[in-house]
């Protein structure tokens, strides 16, 4: 997927967003364009053909339909922009909160900012199948 694939009205939407928050910074400290190249470059380099495969060999469905190439991408894009915004937007006052991810239909994405939260270090496009956590009961320590 390149730039030229992103709609106008995404773009907008998230210059819009932010240049609107008052986070403790200005909105000429965050570089727009490469918030946008990167989100690019993750959906240039993600085979969103491999995970329909997948999905596909599966049974796996969205909405009781057969997954395309098509659907992933689209999906993809709207998490990584969702994931941008909802850092900016839902937890602009936690600066403990550096990264912060959000997962639908297999796919997580992910972003990570600066200590200063003005720069995007990491955003990261991910599917997973299955995956578990165990986590210490502090009784048991």
């Amino acid at each position: 997927m390149h730039k030229e694939d992103l709609s106008r009205n995404e773009s907008d939407e998230l210059k819009t967003l932010l240049d609107g928050m008052n986070i403790g910074y200005s909105p000429e400290q965050i570089n727009v364009e490469l918030i946008e190249y990167m989100i690019d470059e993750v959906l240039y380099n993600f085979n969103c053909s491999k995970v329909r495969l997948v999905m596909n060999f599966l049974g796996w469905e969205w909405k009781n339909k057969e997954v395309t190439t098509e659907m992933v991408k689209k999906s993809a894009k709207r998490l990584l922009y969702e994931v941008v915004n909802l850092r900016l937007k839902d937890f602009k006052e936690d600066s403990s909160l550096l990264e912060h991810n959000i997962s639908s239909g297999g796919l997580t994405a992910t972003v990570t900012w600066n200590q200063s939260r003005t720069k995007v270090t990491h955003l990261d496009l991910k599917f997973t199948l299955e995956e578990y956590t165990a986590r210490l009961d502090k009784n048991l320590e």
